[in-house]
């Protein structure tokens, strides 16, 4: 049985298909930032028309009505970071559309540990009664689209299976079918060790609240301990919980070198720490000749080469040695002048 009428159809309307999986990206990102999950991306495209063509070709029993029977005309992909992320996803997607749980499937079930395939939740979907009746979105009624939802190492087994064009586990050599096997177990348990250290950081991050609201600051200097630190601290009018990641590394590493290594020792120097920031700021622009606004990691150094002024210098001048340029010209002038401000303080 040939497609081509169907395909040549398909083409014609291909266009309202990829505007439909744009829309519906739109959607799911918002649905999925108000619930408070991260996700790797999201994506949309139309169904290749060549593909379209394969799939009908190879379909047993044969399709009768293809453009009204396949479900993937449009398809989304959402990557997420974690399993558990995917299923909460689902619940985003499933409150978001009317879900045609017939065709749906959750290949992580579907499949056997050590079966070849790409073992991910896909659900095809429709717009529900409400929003199809919308004037942006009523060009879209009746449509169908398959939204699937792989964690990053599921994504990366589609894109390789997908790349080395085995479409069956008939089409493997039983050499590399074994070495597949070994794989899948290993992105299985990949993905599961993945969603224990989430769940431990966020057991090692209440316990640190936890000690920090007893006031037991004996804790370690890490990147948990420190944002939980600073989570509510201010100093003047400043925030200094608005420190980003890639700051706030920098900033534990500094800390390191000047053997600061627990959040008491930090917390001893912020209490001490008595001066106007917007004076310093002032005097730090004469000296340097930069225009200077501290930000609360700036801040922060500010501190401890205040507490610590030797200690600072050390590591600032070792810090030196591994930069170049205009870098280095800043920092240099930099712990000069906060050197030379704070010993006359």
């Amino acid at each position: 049985m040939t497609y081509d009428d169907d395909v040549r159809e398909y083409e014609k309307r291909e266009s309202i298909y990829e505007e439909f999986g744009k829309a519906l990206e739109v959607v799911l990102k918002k649905g999925i930032e108000q619930a408070g999950i991260k996700y790797q991306s999201i994506s949309s495209r139309p169904k290749d028309p060549t593909r379209l063509k394969r799939k009908l070709e190879r379909a047993v029993p044969p399709y009768t009505n293809p453009l009204e029977q396949v479900t993937d005309l449009a398809g989304v992909r959402v990557i997420c970071y974690f399993p558990k992320d995917v299923d909460r996803i689902a619940e985003v997607v499933a409150k978001s559309f009317s879900v045609d749980w017939e065709n749906s499937v959750d290949k992580r079930k579907a499949l056997s540990p050590d079966r070849f395939g790409y073992a991910s939740l896909q659900y095809v979907i429709q717009l529900d009664s409400v929003r199809s009746q919308q004037v942006e979105y009523e060009r879209f009624a009746g449509l169908k689209c398959e939204i699937q939802m792989p964690t990053i190492l599921q994504h990366a087994w589609a894109e390789i299976e997908h790349d080395l064009e085995y479409k069956s586990e008939i089409d493997v050599p039983a050499a590399i079918r074994r070495r597949f096997a070994s794989l899948s177990a290993l992105l299985e348990i990949a993905d599961r060790e993945f969603e224990t250290i989430r769940r431990e950081e966020v057991e090692i991050r209440r316990r640190v609240a936890e000690s920090l609201s007893e006031d037991r600051l004996k804790i370690p200097i890490d990147m948990v301990s420190l944002q939980e630190y600073l989570k509510d601290k201010m100093l003047d009018r400043y925030s200094l919980s608005e420190i980003q990641s890639g700051e706030m590394s920098d900033l534990i590493a500094d800390m390191r070198a000047m053997d600061i290594n627990d959040i008491e020792t930090l917390d001893s120097a912020i209490r001490r720490f008595d001066l106007d920031i917007i004076k310093l700021e002032r005097k730090l622009k004469s000296l340097t000749g930069y225009e200077v606004g501290l930000h609360p990691a700036g801040m922060i150094r500010i501190i401890l080469a205040r507490a610590f002024p030797e200690q600072f210098r050390r590591a600032m001048e070792a810090k030196l040695t591994r930069t170049e340029g205009r870098i280095r010209e800043f920092n240099s002038r930099m712990t000069s002048a906060i050197l030379k401000l704070l010993s006359g303080s």
